[in-house]
């Protein structure tokens, strides 16, 4: 009988063991399929921001990609402007919503946030070029006023460095529960915003030329009428 039991419980815990390694290996196969539908998506973005030729981003699209693939429930970006007195404003330009969420695209609170004001510990991590990721209940409560407006649960806020210039942030927001994100989704998304930044970058250059190349036409053009 002795013998019979210890089999058995050997066999438990062989089965125990069996089971957890199926697990493991089960999580691994997930975390590397992730990995590739994230280097994908990342992939796709950058080939549609080199595709794209006029002065708007393809913000529609590629904010789509992103919130699909991230779980996300509303995706959107946000550009940098200063008021009267060079005081550093942010108004949203471009959103992505899921199935069954509400859109703030039309939302006045979202347009002129003074940042420095209004969400201090943005400005200070995004300015400084470093993500912003966490659960609402991490929050100050100063900035949790502005999330729970939103019926943010859970953020990743990326910044969009043009010219190594704060040019404005892409935020994903989860709506449902305080998610967590890991170190690995925060870097595969920070290689797209790092594509938005210099999709805004070459416009910027672009936008340079051509205002320099009329200078110089508008000179020549004076100086054949002298």
């Amino acid at each position: 009988i002795v013998g019979q039991v210890t089999v058995a419980i050997e066999n438990a815990r062989l089965f125990e063991q069996t089971q957890t390694a199926l697990a493991e290996r089960e999580q691994t196969q997930e975390i590397l399929a992730q990995r590739e539908r994230y280097l994908a998506a990342q992939l796709d973005v950058q080939n549609r921001l080199l595709a794209t030729k006029g002065h708007d981003a393809p913000y529609d699209t590629i904010l789509q990609i992103l919130g699909e693939v991230s779980g996300a429930n509303r995706v959107y970006v946000f550009e940098n402007h200063q008021d009267s007195s060079n005081q550093l404003l942010s108004s949203q330009r471009a959103e992505w919503s899921a199935d069954g969420m509400d859109p703030e695209i039309d939302n006045p609170n979202l347009q002129n946030i003074h940042l420095k004001e209004d969400l201090p510990k943005w400005k200070k991590t995004l300015h400084s070029g470093k993500a912003l990721a966490g659960k609402f209940s991490n929050f100050p409560e100063k900035e949790k006023a502005f999330l729970e407006a939103r019926n943010v649960k859970a953020i990743l806020v990326l910044p969009l460095m043009v010219s190594d210039e704060f040019f404005g942030f892409i935020g994903f927001d989860n709506c449902i529960e305080e998610r967590p994100w890991d170190a690995s989704e925060e870097g595969l998304l920070s290689a797209a915003a790092a594509a938005i930044s210099l999709w805004h970058e070459r416009r910027r250059a672009e936008e340079g030329l051509l205002l320099a190349l009329q200078r110089t036409e508008s000179l020549y053009r004076i100086g054949d009428a002298m």
